[in-house]
């Protein structure tokens, strides 16, 4: 694990710095090298800042991680947790306005298609570091919060330069066929299911065999125990907050605690725009898998809150496809349900005490033009209408999918996890 604090503008990215990332980002070419591409791109890109208009590339994600690491030295740590299969950073940051506190780890684009997850996450880093309401300052001072954007830093890239819909990660898998379903290659009853190679929910050839989940395994493993309290695997497209178990429909021991948290989230989150989630374990919502992320967290590790939370989806072609101009809506949604979430475990005591606010010192108000602010509610006013009295709207395009798909008994809503 490399750390990065308040270095230079010219932090790594990648195998480059950022003013190269884009252009000799690794790629792997079938010989076991690395090797350049699109040499042909200027060697300073642009780097558009994030607005939560638009989905950003990986590049621009990690620019303004480096942003926020030079802005508050003293609050934000940037970390790596290692390398992907195709030598790319996989990068986090640490906020933490006060040492000693209890964490939340979140990860998110464990799956490359669903961009919603880190473009969401990113929004809500923003607001601890920059918001004034007295909800979201008690929230982020309450707990140390490790983000990592894109997990799945490989097929992220994939997903944007080749194709829209990849959802494993570039590793080979057979001769035919590319890439491991990273939620499945935990090490927790892994692989009692899907062993062929060529299937979008590949376990793996054995339990941590990717590098990815292997380095998040190893750094979640520096933390002390006991200190991490939430673990959050942020998903779309199936708006349910999931606990575990994925392998069973029995409830684990934590269920009660995990369901009080769980509808405490769901409850904040429909204030805004009234927005249904659904809650209940994974083998009881959705199926059962093993292999998974949370289930992972909560056996293995003994995080005692642990999520999985499906963002809402909905396209014109595929649920992945979510149109830009809901990103801020869901992710202001996201932002609520947080804010009810650790307010349920605080109550439970599983989470930390508020500290006296350190923002006159470090924090200073996110500046946005007058013009950004109006697109900003158009779109919130816009999305409230839309969504309005048909919650089981997404429901109807799960049963239309379903009509469509004649390749499994099994409903496409059940595989997004």
């Amino acid at each position: 694990m490399e750390v990065y604090e308040h270095e230079s503008r010219q932090r790594v990215l990648n195998c480059r710095t950022i003013r190269n990332c884009s252009t000799n980002e690794p790629t792997y070419d079938g010989s076991g090298s690395l090797s350049a591409i699109h040499k042909q791109v200027p060697s300073q890109p642009f780097i558009r800042p994030l607005d939560w208009a638009f989905y950003p590339t990986l590049c621009e994600i990690y620019a303004w991680l480096d942003e926020l690491i030079d802005k508050f030295p003293k609050i934000v740590t940037g970390f790596n947790i290692g390398r992907s299969y195709e030598g790319r950073l996989i990068r986090g940051i640490k906020i933490s306005f006060k040492s000693g506190k209890k964490a939340i780890f979140i990860e998110s684009n464990i799956h490359a298609r669903e961009w919603i997850t880190s473009s969401a996450i990113t929004y809500v880093v923003k607001e601890l570091l920059f918001s004034h309401n007295r909800d979201v300052r008690t929230m982020a001072e309450s707990l140390d919060w490790y983000v990592i954007p894109v997990l799945n830093v490989d097929g992220f890239v994939y997903s944007h330069k080749k194709e829209r819909l990849w959802r494993k990660s570039r590793r080979p898998a057979s001769p035919d066929c590319r890439g491991t379903d990273l939620n499945r290659n935990f090490g927790f009853l892994w692989g009692q299911q899907q062993s062929d190679p060529c299937s979008t929910q590949y376990a793996g050839p054995h339990a941590e065999s990717e590098p990815e989940i292997k380095q998040l395994k190893d750094f979640i493993d520096s933390i002390p125990d006991g200190v991490i309290k939430i673990y959050v695997g942020l998903h779309s497209a199936a708006q349910c907050v999931l606990t575990p178990w994925t392998h069973t429909k029995e409830l684990p021991e934590h269920y009660d605690q995990m369901m009080f948290v769980a509808k405490a989230f769901a409850k904040a989150l429909a204030t805004r725009f009234g927005t249904r989630y659904k809650c209940g374990s994974s083998a009881n919502v959705l199926k059962r898998f093993t292999g998974g992320s949370k289930d992972w967290a909560y056996a293995v590790k003994g995080i005692p809150i642990s999520f999985t939370i499906e963002l809402p989806g909905k396209g014109r072609l595929s649920r992945f496809e979510l149109p830009e101009q809901m990103i801020l809506p869901i992710s202001m949604e996201l932002l609520d349900g947080f804010i009810g979430m650790i307010e349920a475990v605080k109550e439970l005591g599983f989470g930390g005490q508020t500290s006296r606010s350190n923002c006159r010192g470090e924090c200073v108000q996110y500046k946005q033009s007058p013009q950004f602010h109006e697109h900003n509610q158009f779109l919130a006013k816009k999305f409230k209408e839309d969504f309005q009295n048909k919650s089981d709207k997404i429901g109807e395009h799960r049963v239309r999918t379903q009509e469509k798909s004649k390749q499994s008994s099994v409903p496409q809503c059940l595989a997004l996890i």
